[in-house]
């Protein structure tokens, strides 16, 4: 309980912010570096883009996840090619997302979008690497989860988190403000 109060003191207070510092390191989320379920080293710090942004979710879902990976698409679009983020999509359903699916998912909605899914331990571990809610529905089909983008630097440090509802001039003058750091 401690760290979802914890995650909501840190959301809010940098929700409630004009303008984010987005000098000052977020402590949590950031770089990992685990095998994927066919024994792939993944990691973001590979990447050769300036800016990751680091979404969960899973492929099933019905809302949510095509919702956000579609606006970011657009966002990402108005951004020269040369300076758009890496998307990383992280799947939640390690029992149903398979690596290739969980990347066809994501890259079906930009060609800047990759799609990990890792064992169950792994996937637990980097859910409490950034403090992800997720709860399985007694559906057995659908989940419950945070949907927060994590906006990652050159170093794989979080420098800002973004809520999926904020609008999407919101989410471009961040990724745009990354995309100036040095």
């Amino acid at each position: 309980m401690k760290f979802f109060r914890l995650l909501f003191l840190i959301v809010f207070g940098f929700q409630c912010q004009k303008n984010l510092n987005l000098l000052s390191e977020i402590p949590l989320g950031g770089d990992f570096s685990y095998p994927d379920k066919k024994g792939i080293n993944r990691d973001l710090s590979s990447f050769p883009e300036k800016t990751v942004v680091v979404f969960f979710g899973y492929t099933q879902c019905p809302d949510f996840c095509p919702n956000i990976l579609s606006r970011l698409k657009k966002v990402t679009s108005s951004i020269a090619v040369s300076d758009q983020p890496k998307i990383v999509f992280l799947s939640l359903d390690p029992e149903r997302d398979s690596p290739e699916v969980a990347d066809k998912f994501a890259s079906f909605y930009s060609p800047n979008a990759v799609g990990y899914s890792f064992d169950k331990n792994t996937t637990e571990k980097i859910m409490k690497q950034y403090a992800v809610y997720s709860e399985k529905n007694p559906d057995g089909v659908t989940i419950d989860h945070s949907t927060y983008l994590y906006v990652l630097d050159k170093n794989r440090k979080t420098r800002a988190l973004l809520k999926s509802t904020d609008s999407e001039a919101h989410i471009l003058s961040v990724l745009q403000e990354m995309g100036e750091l040095k």
